[in-house]
Order: C-alpha cells, then sequence, then structure tokens
C-alpha cells in the first residue's frame, strides 16, 4: 500500500499515486463511471506548467459521460466522496485533498469562456474515473479570474508559468470587464500583476 509522508503540500507524483487509488476503490465499489474536469495546481502539474506543490485536487465541474454536458461538481457523488475519505486515511491526506469547494468559489459555470472546456488534457485511473485537466489558455482565464477575489503571491507565480501573451490578456480583460469581475476593490492590483506578466501597457484598458 503506498504511503504519503508529506501532508499539506503533494506533489505531482503524490497526487497521481492518491488518484490511481481512488480510481481502483470506485472500480471496486461497482459504481457508475464519472468524469470531472480539474483546475487549480494539479491541472498546471499535469501540464508541466510548474513544479510546485498543490494541497489538493480542485475539481471544477461534472461532464456527463454520454452527452458531454457540463454541470456543477458540488456536491461529489456520494460515492466518489467515500471512496477519497478512504485515500486519505490510508495515504494520511487532508480529508479535503479531493474537493468541489473551488465550483462554488468561481464565477457560474455558464459565465466561464469556451476555453476553459476546450484543450482539456484527458487521463483515466482505471475504468470508473476519467479526469479532464484544464489546458493552459484555461488556466490563465481561471487564474486571472482568481486574482480579483484575492491576492495570493502563488496567482502571480502561476500566471508568469504561464506566460500569457499580449493577445490572451486583452481577451481576458475583455472577459473579465463582461463578467462585471473588475472594481475599485481589485483594480490595482490586475495592474499589478499586468506589470508582472510584462504587459503593464494594457492598464488603461482596464477601465475603458
Amino acid at each position: 500500500m503506498w504511503r504519503i509522508t508529506i501532508y499539506m503540500a503533494l506533489n505531482h507524483e503524490e497526487i497521481h499515486q492518491a488518484l490511481m487509488l481512488l480510481g481502483e476503490l470506485i472500480d471496486e465499489a461497482g459504481q457508475a463511471p464519472v468524469h470531472l474536469i480539474v483546475c487549480g495546481g494539479s491541472a498546471l502539474q499535469a501540464a508541466a506548467i510548474v513544479g510546485r506543490t498543490t494541497k489538493d485536487v480542485d475539481v471544477l465541474a461534472r461532464r456527463g459521460e454520454i452527452d458531454g454536458e457540463i454541470s456543477m461538481a458540488y456536491p461529489l457523488p456520494a460515492h466518489v466522496v467515500q471512496a477519497a475519505t478512504q485515500v486519505a486515511r490510508e495515504l494520511h491526506l487532508p480529508n479535503n485533498w479531493f474537493n468541489a469547494a473551488t465550483s462554488l468559489l468561481t464565477v457560474p459555470l455558464e459565465q466561464l469562456p469556451a476555453e476553459v472546456w476546450s484543450g482539456l488534457e484527458e487521463r483515466e485511473y482505471g475504468r470508473s474515473l476519467r479526469l479532464g485537466y484544464v489546458g493552459r489558455v484555461g488556466l490563465i482565464y481561471l487564474k486571472m479570474s482568481a486574482v480579483t477575489g484575492r491576492d495570493e503571491q502563488r496567482d502571480i507565480e502561476d500566471l508568469q508559468a504561464l506566460a500569457p501573451n499580449r493577445m490572451e490578456c486583452e481577451a481576458v480583460l475583455q472577459w473579465l470587464k463582461h463578467c462585471q469581475l473588475i472594481d475599485q476593490g481589485n483594480r490595482t492590483r490586475l495592474e499589478s500583476v499586468l506589470k508582472e506578466l510584462g504587459h503593464d501597457e494594457l492598464s488603461t484598458g482596464i477601465t475603458e
């Protein structure tokens, strides 16, 4: 049986081991297959964009196995929660190592741009667990959206690793404005992030 000794900071290999065990337990339970879309640090790891650790696997949405329909991930299916709890116990992980809290904290799924759902990197963990990791461009949108609601250095570092070009930043800013996510409280922070990314000339577009 695998043993993970790091409690709050998980690297790519540790996440992979935990997910393989999660898929194995779901298979053993004989439950219906589940297809989930994942963002955050584990998606950055999956794309080899960053090497940093992450404290959990952020589930953004569910995807229908037949029609591919996107729906809210929270709450996760009971059998997935039960299996994730067993993984936490077996591998000494935090109880919330696999959670859908992000789906409650982000903008409504229908407001997220198509770029978030395109370019997913699909991976299977056993027969019954399939994860679609949000791709690079989708992660840029989600990370820039996160900047509007919090001030955390990891978001800036992740965006620097994602290295959005001018056109990508312009598209994200247009989307943020369309969703009315820019206000007096976060405008200065956005300007600072654009400067860190080498696109400070776009700061004037925030207020237009």
